[in-house]
C-alpha cells in the first residue's frame, strides 16, 4: 500500500501503525514513506525514538500521543486509544 501511495502522490506523507522496531521503519521508508509516526512503541520503548533519529535522521520520526483528560489528569493511551 505504501508503494502505491508513494507512486500516486507528489507530497510528503507519514505512515503509522505497527511500527515497533528499526526494521519496520526501514521497510516503510524503502517503500516510499517520508516519515513514520509512532505511538504505542514510543511509550513502551522510548529509546526507539532516539534509535530512529540516529539511524534515519530526526526528521523521520513523529511521535503521536493518544491522550484523554480524565479526573483532572492527562492519561496516555496505547493501541489506538484502547488501553490506558
Amino acid at each position: 500500500l505504501v508503494k502505491k501511495v508513494a507512486a500516486n502522490i507528489s507530497i510528503p506523507f507519514t505512515v503509522g501503525g505497527g511500527i515497533n522496531e528499526l526494521k519496520d521503519v526501514d521497510r516503510l521508508l524503502s517503500a516510499g514513506a517520508d516519515k513514520v509516526s509512532i505511538n504505542s512503541a514510543a511509550l513502551r520503548n522510548p529509546s526507539l525514538i532516539e534509535e530512529i533519529a540516529k539511524n534515519f535522521g530526526s526528521q523521520v520520526c513523529v511521535v503521536a500521543i493518544d491522550a484523554n483528560y480524565e479526573n483532572g489528569d492527562w492519561i496516555c493511551y496505547l493501541n489506538g486509544g484502547r488501553i490506558p
